[in-house]
């Protein structure tokens, strides 16, 4: 999970230290003036700065143009291909097996009231989540905290050994919780119909499609009939943040070709509707397991 640094807060205010982003997004920073520049302003810039900065200046502005070009040509291939780009799982797990967890991911989070407001509306308003809870990615546990202390019992998935170390350490021995290294498309040992509620964020945004579509199928199978998924994904691709090609319709399709009845969708939350993740033009996914045999038309 690459960003620049892995996916910023959405009021853009970064902390900590981040993995170097791929060679692909400096592309995405603000060219220079020179780039569209008429021509008097560039025989000024060579005038003043003379030939050899000229020079190498010319050749970064044309380089980083091409990048962009071929940048926007590789995304387009991802899309139109379900090819997963950065997103893989290997790089997946690199990335968050060296990430530094010490801040329990907190650089994340905007606002103390805006985590709160998420936790009220999107896990205490279900009381599924007072049962048995998995999570998809819990990071540096700053979701896991508020799930453990409602949940009968957690169960933690995650590709990353380090992630499920840090949050054995984080929750200790007084809450019923089990760890679940997963290969990036699976939840092995998690047994059929055990699971009442599904929580996950900041975890499916750098999930390629394929891979969800994958991880959709296992919730069909370990959650129980009427069970509920609360999904945090990337709504519409911006170029920021690390997102992968997944949208909002690819998680739609997966889920509802798996027996889930879609619920909501939705990118802002609270009673003014003064939270949310439309930052990077993400959203969240409520939807509930169809009991078998039944025929119900999504919400």
């Amino acid at each position: 999970m690459i960003t620049d640094p892995p996916d910023l807060p959405d009021d853009g205010a970064a902390r900590g230290n981040g993995p170097v982003p791929p060679v692909s997004t400096f592309a995405q920073r603000p060219t220079s003036p020179m780039s569209s520049a008429p021509r008097p302003i560039q025989v000024d810039l060579l005038r003043r700065n003379g030939p050899l900065w000229f020079a190498h200046h010319l050749l970064a502005v044309t380089a980083q143009a091409v990048a962009a070009r071929n940048l926007a040509r590789s995304r387009a291939l991802e899309e139109r291909y379900g090819l997963p780009g950065t997103n893989t799982v290997r790089v997946n797990r690199t990335v968050w097996q060296r990430w530094d967890w010490s801040n329990g991911g907190r650089e994340w989070t905007p606002s103390t009231e805006w985590q709160t407001a998420l936790v009220e509306e999107f896990v205490l308003a279900h009381p599924e989540s007072a049962g048995t809870v998995l999570e998809v990615g819990p990071g540096g546990g700053r979701w896991t905290v508020p799930l453990a202390g409602r949940a009968r019992d957690v169960v933690l998935v995650d590709i990353a050994p380090a992630v499920l170390e840090h949050c054995w350490r984080l929750l200790g021995s007084a809450v019923r919780a089990e760890y679940v290294l997963t290969d990036g498309r699976s939840l092995p040992g998690v047994p059929d119909r055990t699971v009442d509620f599904v929580f996950s964020f900041d975890c499916f945004v750098h999930v390629a499609p394929a891979d969800f579509a994958a991880y959709a199928a296992e919730f069909a199978r370990v959650v129980r009939d009427g069970g509920v998924l609360v999904l945090h994904h990337p709504d519409r691709r911006t170029g920021r943040g690390w997102r992968s090609a997944l949208t909002t319709e690819h998680v739609r399709s997966a889920l509802t070709a798996q027996g889930f009845a879609v619920l909501r969708v939705c990118d802002r939350w609270g009673s003014h509707g003064q939270f949310g993740v439309d930052g990077y033009r993400d959203a969240i996914t409520v939807a509930r397991k169809k009991p078998v045999g039944r025929t119900e038309t999504d919400g």
